[in-house]
């Protein structure tokens, strides 16, 4: 078995509607041939899980008042914070060659987010509980 090419992707917005849009558009619409990797980061965003009530997650105040915008991804999941502090990673593949892609989608954010996010959060918190931002 021969091994797909990997092509890579850098998304060269901060969009998160556009990013979300661009990674559903390479899994639904691309030659499965392939492996992509893509690297993109976002402006202040919620991005909520494919099931989630965005009005059960978000504090819809803060959010009004900070600009910062609520986005549903593909994939199921919690709710969780981006902001340009984090570099998000995706890699899209054929799923064992049976012309199904699979997804995984991760993030990671530095240290210098997560003092932002802890010292931030005691005022006001961009997400309704804090599973997952601690």
């Amino acid at each position: 078995m021969t091994q797909p090419k990997l092509s890579y992707l850098n998304l060269y917005t901060t969009d998160p509607a556009w990013n979300l849009a661009a990674e559903q558009y390479v899994f639904d619409a691309l030659p499965r041939d392939r492996t992509y990797f893509m690297l993109w980061q976002n402006d202040n965003a919620i991005i909520i899980g494919k099931h989630q009530n965005a009005a059960a997650e978000i504090n819809q105040q803060f959010v009004r008042e900070n600009g910062v915008r609520v986005v549903r991804r593909l994939s199921g999941g919690g709710a969780v914070y981006h902001d340009m502090g984090n570099l998000n990673f995706t890699f899209i593949t054929d799923a064992g060659g049976s012309g199904t892609p699979a997804t995984w989608s991760l993030s990671t954010s530095s240290c210098s987010v997560s003092r932002w996010w802890l010292r931030w959060r005691r005022w006001a918190s961009p997400l309704r509980s804090t599973g997952g931002m601690t």
